[in-house]
């Protein structure tokens, strides 16, 4: 298995894909754990080595002991691993060590202090307070949403002279769909780990699944054949009552158990609600026969098979751990597949039954790739108050770069190949169909549009008429979206 993980990590392709993203009958069938290793710099170091040449062209700047000020918010889910840019110091512990080297890098090139300023308020309007005030408060912000805010208060990321964005550390796909008019006010590169924890992977329960006599996943993944139809056939006889009760809750067994259940599940298919105009500008697709008929599918499976999803959000949970109920029941062998970031593959390092990874599933096989979301995005915004843009772009770029040549490489190899995932085709799953097909949908602005959308499949509700109804509203927010930006 090392050598073929060595093989897969000496590819000059998979390597610069997986750095894009840095830049969602019988009984059988029917908190994050710490590390206390110390830090193997030797595959970082190896790694680093192949794209030291792609190394970004900087000022070779003294900025004086400059106070770098970065404005997050620790949202303490306490699933994905270190959330944190900066840490005071080396603890042993592979990621927080990788962290710290990567942070001293920087500010020993350019004589900065890193400063992690957390906050529990709502980030958006912290912004906009500072902004308003005039207020150079920070130089740059770290948010976990979309921020409606635009060009009076964010700077451009096209605009500045130190930041390359075609390079591998910032994701491109991101960029394509966050663009308005040819702006882009927040971004995403390889400064964090969560990038990678978040991305939206599909676990099954082997012993489950060799219960139900489930062909092999893998290779049904491989052909291109893994898609809604084909999980909905696998799994229709997998749910059961296992207390006997006549009821369903959390101590029952379930094909699938996910945070907003049928959503979670779909979110592999992909629809687009918007696309882009002539102009760069978000436009809506809601008339397209083909999205409808999408949608309508989607909510269809979603009324049939809805005893066969559990959802700790809308469902009975007996267990009073919420959210978290999905990685109990998981790791108990009472749910065959569960969607969650594949950071999260560390709640499972004492289940007992084996695991693996794959991609979550296509709507059909004509839809030519699996489609890959993130379950959170942490994106980059700089207040246009930050005093020396310059300045701040060549750190963000630095600090991306290290993500990218140091940082990513001891997460992928160490925390997921070598202590987490189990078998060597979870890894294949991964370079191959998952960290490759990572995909953004077009930032239109509107929440009412998700609402609209959500409501749809999981209601009974047509797509066409509860678009109709709500078109007007939809579109004002959108043109209020796009003015931010003009």
């Amino acid at each position: 298995m090392q050598e073929r993980i060595g093989r897969i990590m000496k590819s000059t392709r998979i390597i610069a894909l997986l750095l894009a993203l840095l830049t969602a009958s019988s009984v059988g069938c029917g908190e994050s754990a710490d590390t206390n290793e110390t830090t193997d710099t030797t595959t970082a170091a190896s790694t680093s080595d192949e794209t030291t040449s792609d190394a970004p062209e900087l000022p070779d700047e003294d900025y004086k002991g400059y106070e770098f000020r970065i404005l997050t918010r620790i949202e303490g889910w306490g699933i994905y691993n270190n959330e944190n840019l900066i840490v005071d110091e080396e603890n042993g512990e592979i990621l927080n060590d990788a962290i710290y080297t990567r942070n001293r890098t920087v500010e020993e090139r350019f004589n900065i202090n890193l400063t992690q300023i957390t906050t529990t308020n709502d980030i958006a309007n912290e912004i906009k307070t500072t902004v308003m005030a005039g207020d150079d408060a920070y130089d740059l912000t770290v948010s976990t949403y979309q921020m409606n805010l635009g060009s009076e208060y964010f700077v451009d990321f096209m605009t500045l002279d130190y930041v390359n964005l075609d390079r591998p550390w910032w994701n491109q796909n991101y960029i394509e769909a966050a663009t308005v008019g040819g702006k882009l006010c927040s971004a995403v590169n390889s400064i964090m780990i969560t990038h990678m924890d978040s991305v939206l992977g599909m676990f099954y329960n082997k012993q489950l699944a060799e219960d139900c006599r489930l062909p092999d996943l893998y290779e049904l993944v491989r052909s291109g054949g893994w898609t809604f139809g084909k999980y909905f056939e696998l799994t229709r006889d997998v749910t059961r009552d296992l207390n006997g009760d006549s009821g369903y809750d959390d101590n029952d067994q379930y094909a699938f158990v996910g945070l907003d259940g049928i959503l979670r599940l779909g979110s592999g298919v992909k629809l687009e609600y918007a696309v882009k105009d002539e102009n760069d500008y978000p436009k809506l697709n809601l008339e397209d026969e083909g999205l409808l008929d999408d949608i309508g599918q989607l909510r269809d499976w979603a009324q049939l098979y809805a005893n066969e999803i559990y959802d700790p959000r809308t469902d009975k949970n007996t267990g009073g751990d919420g959210d978290k109920a999905v990685f109990r029941m998981f790791m108990n062998d009472q749910a065959l597949f569960l969607v969650h970031g594949v950071g999260s593959a560390q709640m499972f390092r004492d289940m007992k039954s084996d695991f693996g990874v794959i991609p979550t599933p296509k709507l059909d096989e004509s839809q030519e790739d699996y489609f890959i979301t993130p379950d959170i995005t942490k994106l980059l915004v700089i207040p246009v108050t930050a005093s020396d843009l310059d300045r701040t772009a060549v750190i963000v770029e630095a600090l991306a770069y290290e993500g990218y040549s140091y940082l990513r490489p001891l997460y992928y190899e160490t925390m997921l190949q070598s202590k987490y995932l189990r078998d060597e085709e979870s890894i294949e799953m991964l370079d191959e169909y998952i960290y490759t097909n990572i995909g953004f949908s077009v930032v239109t602005g509107s929440s009412k549009l998700t609402e609209v959308v959500n409501s749809v499949i999981k209601g009974s509700s047509e797509a066409s008429s509860a678009f109709a109804s709500n078109k007007n509203t939809i579109q004002s927010e959108i043109d209020k979206y796009i003015e931010l930006f003009e």
